[in-house]
C-alpha cells in the first residue's frame, strides 16, 4: 500500500513538472528560421547542464551548431550512460524545439507564446460548442507550439533528467535529441546524425531504437482515441513544372494556356483516393497540393508560358520509383483528358461562329528532370555540363527556399531543351521523408513495440480513463523518418537523379540512415488544432500520462 502511494506521488510530481516545462518552453517564440530557434536551445541546453551528472561528464552534453545553414541554430544532444548494470545498448529521444509561425493568430500574435492571458483572451470570443468547451476547460491548454510539440520535449527533458540523476540505479543507455528546423528542412536531425553516430563509436555503443513524443490528435471528427504509432509516414514532394504555347487573348485557341492543365492535374491528384498508399491495412492520406503559381511578372494580354503545381504526397511503402511512375501515369491521364476538352470546347467555338474546325495540334510530354537532362547532355555536350554546374553553383547565393531552389534548376535545365513544345517536367521538389515500418517478426522492431506494450500494462490504472489505439504509421510527418530507410539503392537513385537540389543545394546521407536503421515509436501529446491559433492540448493525458509511459517504455526497454 505504502508503494503504491509513492508511485502515486512520484506520478503527481511528474504531472506537476511537465505542465511547469511545458509552459516555459512555450514562453519561447521559437519560429523556425528566427533567433528564437537559438535562444531556446541555449535554455535547454542551460538546464541540463546544471545537472550534476553533466558537470561531473561535459563531454556527453553537446550545444550543436547545424551545418550548411543560412540560419545561427543549435542541437542539444545529451547521452546518459547507465551504472546500475554494464551495457551497449542505447535508445534515443528525439523531439524538435522550433515552431510554425503565429500569423494566424491575427490581434492574438502577441499572446501567442503566454498560455494563460491567451486562453483568458480566448474566453472572451465565440466558438463552435466543443471548442468552446475546451476553452472554458482548466483540463486544456493553448499557445503555439504546446502541442507541436513543446510538450513532448518536455517529456523527453524529464526522462533524460530522471537517468541523470541516479545513473546508479539506471540500466541501458540513453540519448536525448533537442532539434532545430524541423519544420522546414531539417537540418537539425540531419546536422545531429552523424554526431550521435560519433558519439557510439567513441562509448562503444549502438542504437537499438527511438522514441518521439510528436502530437498525436483526433482521426475523425468524434474520436476520442489516444494513439501510440510503431512507425512513420514518408513524404514525398511531387513537382510539375508546365510548359504551355503562349498566344494573345483575342485568340485563345492559337496557344496552350498551362494554368489549364494544371488545373487538370490538381483535379486528377487532389484529395483523390486513387492515390492512396496502402500498406498494413493502414490508408495513407490522399495527395493535396501545397503549391500553385505562374511565372507571368506582369500583367500583359498575353497568356502564360508556365505554371508550377506540387502535392504532399504521403507514403507507406511506395518507393521513389514507383511514386515517379504513378505521378507520370496521373499527369499524361490528366493532360489527355484536358486535350480532348480543350478540342470539344474549340469545335463548339467554331460551330458558334461558323469557323472551319480543324484538329488542334497540341499533344503534351510528360518528361522525368533525369530525362530532360539526358536530352539536354545529348544536344549541348560538355557545355550544357559545365553550365549547370555553374548555375547550380550560382543559386546556392540567391535567397531561395529549397522548394524555389529546385525550381529554379527545372526552368534552367528547360532553356536547353531542344524541342520546345508543351511538356510537364516532372521531378521532386523537395527532400524525402522515408516511411519507417515495423516487422513484430523482426526481433528489433518487436523488442521494442514490447516495451511500450509492457508500459501500456503496467500503467493500466492511469490509462482507465483513456481509449488507447495502436497504429503502425504516424500520419503527421515527422524528422524521425531520416531514423531509418526502406528503400533500396535503385530506388534511392531515382530519387536523387530527379531531385534537382542533390546536384549541390542539399544531400541526405542515405548511408548513414541506413547503419543507423532503428525502429521508432511515437508516444506523443495529444490534442488538436496543430499548426492552428487554437493548437491545445489535453493536459490531464499529455502531461499525467505521456511522460510516464515514455519512461516505462525506457524501463522496459532495458529490463532483463
Amino acid at each position: 500500500m505504502e508503494a503504491e502511494k509513492c508511485e502515486e506521488v512520484e506520478t503527481v510530481n511528474l504531472r506537476q513538472k511537465a505542465e511547469q516545462l511545458t509552459l516555459d518552453l512555450v514562453s519561447h517564440d521559437s519560429v523556425v528560421g528566427s533567433p528564437g530557434e537559438a535562444k531556446i536551445a541555449h535554455y535547454l541546453y542551460d538546464l541540463l547542464a546544471k545537472l550534476p551528472y553533466f558537470k561531473q561528464h561535459p563531454d556527453q552534453l553537446i550545444l550543436q551548431p547545424t551545418e550548411q545553414d543560412d540560419h545561427l541554430r543549435y542541437n542539444v544532444i545529451a547521452l546518459v550512460k547507465g551504472e546500475q548494470s554494464e551495457s551497449k545498448e542505447a535508445l534515443l529521444l528525439l523531439g524538435h524545439m522550433d515552431t510554425v509561425g503565429v500569423d494566424d493568430y491575427h490581434q492574438l500574435k502577441g499572446k501567442a507564446f503566454s498560455s494563460s492571458p491567451l486562453k483568458e483572451q480566448l474566453k472572451t470570443m465565440s466558438f463552435p460548442e466543443i471548442v468552446a468547451k475546451e476553452v472554458h476547460s482548466e483540463n486544456w491548454l493553448f499557445g503555439r507550439g504546446i502541442l507541436d510539440m513543446k510538450s513532448g520535449v518536455a517529456a523527453h527533458l524529464l526522462a533524460i533528467e530522471a537517468a541523470a540523476e541516479n545513473p546508479k540505479n539506471f540500466t541501458g543507455n540513453l540519448f536525448f535529441l533537442a532539434e532545430c528546423d524541423e519544420e522546414d528542412n531539417s537540418r537539425g536531425v540531419l546536422t545531429a546524425l552523424p554526431k550521435i553516430e560519433m558519439l557510439c563509436k567513441e562509448h562503444d555503443l549502438h542504437l537499438e531504437g527511438a522514441i518521439n513524443a510528436d502530437y498525436t490528435a483526433p482521426r475523425y471528427p468524434g474520436d476520442d482515441n489516444r494513439y501510440l504509432y510503431y512507425g512513420t509516414v514518408g513524404k514525398q514532394l511531387p513537382a510539375f513544372y508546365i510548359v504551355g504555347k503562349e498566344t494573345h487573348v483575342g485568340d485563345p485557341f492559337g496557344g496552350l494556356d498551362p494554368n489549364y492543365l494544371a488545373a487538370a492535374i490538381l483535379e486528377e491528384l487532389s484529395y483523390n483516393p486513387e492515390y492512396c498508399d496502402i500498406a498494413l491495412g493502414e490508408v495513407a492520406t490522399p495527395p493535396i497540393s501545397l503549391k500553385l503559381h505562374d511565372f507571368k511578372r506582369f500583367y500583359t494580354v498575353q497568356t502564360n508560358v508556365s505554371t508550377l503545381v506540387y502535392f504532399n504526397l504521403a507514403v507507406h511503402h511506395w518507393s521513389p520509383d514507383l511514386i515517379l511512375q504513378k505521378m507520370a501515369k496521373a499527369a499524361d491521364k490528366a493532360c489527355q483528358y484536358a486535350l480532348n476538352r480543350l478540342q470539344e470546347r474549340y469545335d463548339l467555338y467554331c460551330k458558334l461562329s461558323n469557323l472551319p474546325k480543324q484538329a488542334l495540334p497540341w499533344q503534351i510530354r510528360v518528361l522525368t528532370y533525369k530525362e530532360m537532362i539526358v536530352k539536354a547532355k545529348a544536344a549541348h555536350g560538355a557545355s550544357f555540363e559545365e553550365a549547370l554546374q555553374e548555375k547550380a553553383e550560382a543559386l546556392l547565393k540567391e535567397e531561395l527556399d529549397l522548394r524555389e531552389y529546385n525550381t529554379a534548376m527545372v526552368e534552367f535545365v528547360w532553356q536547353y531543351q531542344p524541342d520546345k513544345r508543351p511538356a510537364v517536367i516532372l521531378f521532386f521538389g523537395s527532400m524525402y521523408y522515408p516511411r519507417i515500418q515495423l516487422d513484430r517478426e523482426n526481433p528489433k522492431d518487436a523488442r521494442l513495440i514490447q516495451a511500450v506494450e509492457n508500459a501500456v500494462q503496467v500503467n493500466e490504472t492511469l490509462l482507465k480513463p483513456y481509449a488507447l489505439s495502436t497504429r503502425f504509421f504516424f500520419p503527421y510527418i515527422a524528422d524521425s523518418s531520416f531514423l531509418s530507410l526502406s528503400d533500396d539503392a535503385a530506388a534511392l537513385s531515382t530519387y536523387t537523379e530527379n531531385y534537382p537540389a542533390h546536384l549541390k543545394r542539399q544531400r541526405t546521407d542515405f548511408d548513414l540512415i541506413g547503419r543507423i536503421s532503428l525502429p521508432v515509436v511515437n508516444i506523443g501529446s495529444y490534442g488538436k488544432d496543430a499548426h492552428q491559433f487554437l493548437e491545445r492540448i489535453d493536459a490531464d493525458y499529455t502531461l499525467g500520462v505521456v511522460p510516464v509511459l515514455i519512461q516505462e517504455t525506457i524501463k522496459q526497454f532495458f529490463k532483463k
